[in-house]
């Protein structure tokens, strides 16, 4: 691999630099406590280079946000590649809701990051690309708008399932995974008749979801 220019390879020093800060402080106190300062003082990077290479910290947590769908979706091509892509988008789905609830101010950090329209925004528009390059062999007919349609539904099934772990009673996992399940796929397409057959498959891949899950876990939280 041919090697980057020295201030190329500064530049990516810096940045990779505030990212792993901003990283650790979500993670340990939230997204709403973690100010640009303490990200200052944590990086050791001065505050004039951060909003070079960020508008602001919503811009940070958007760029953690990616960097996180782009881990899960090549955990998965490496440990689902021979799945139908019904399968694997499943899987990024649910990979997604273990790593955020595993974590209260991960979980927390996730709210408080969607909130803000932009990064919201953002987060649809990379999982729409995602889903649109998974099924371009199945469903080639659908649009860039259709995918974005149906990855904003999904994502709102996906917010509620997640605020269930804040009440007081608790949902039975394996069940609200299969009813989860069962609602996210007809709006790929899936006939009633395979759900029952991907929702069996994915049960059956538990254990290796829950693996991914973990791995990915510690590559975004370990400094």
């Amino acid at each position: 691999m041919a090697r980057l220019p020295a201030k190329e390879k500064h530049d990516e020093e810096v940045r990779r630099k505030v990212l792993m800060s901003a990283k650790r402080l979500f993670i340990e106190q939230g997204y709403a406590k973690t100010t640009i300062r303490q990200i200052v003082d944590d990086s050791g990077i001065m505050i004039g280079s951060i909003y070079h290479f960020f508008k602001n910290k919503a811009d940070i947590f958007q760029s953690l946000m990616q960097e996180m769908l782009d881990q899960s979706s090549r955990l998965v091509k490496e440990r689902f590649g021979r799945e139908s892509a019904v399968i694997q988008i499943a899987i990024i789905f649910l990979i997604e809701i273990e790593a955020i609830k595993s974590n209260k101010n991960v979980r927390d950090s996730f709210f408080e990051g969607d909130a803000m329209l932009e990064a919201f925004e953002h987060r649809i528009d990379s999982i729409s690309h995602l889903s649109q390059q998974l099924f371009a062999e199945l469903l080639p007919s659908l649009a860039y708008e259709d995918y974005f349609a149906r990855t904003l539904l999904i994502h709102g099934m996906m917010r509620s399932y997640i605020t269930s772990y804040y009440f007081t009673r608790k949902v039975q996992t394996k069940l609200s995974y299969g009813l989860f399940l069962r609602m996210v796929l007809p709006v790929y397409g899936v006939k009633e008749a395979e759900i029952a057959v991907i929702t069996a498959r994915i049960e059956a891949l538990h254990q290796q979801i829950h693996d991914v899950t973990q791995d990915l876990i510690t590559r975004v939280t370990v400094r």
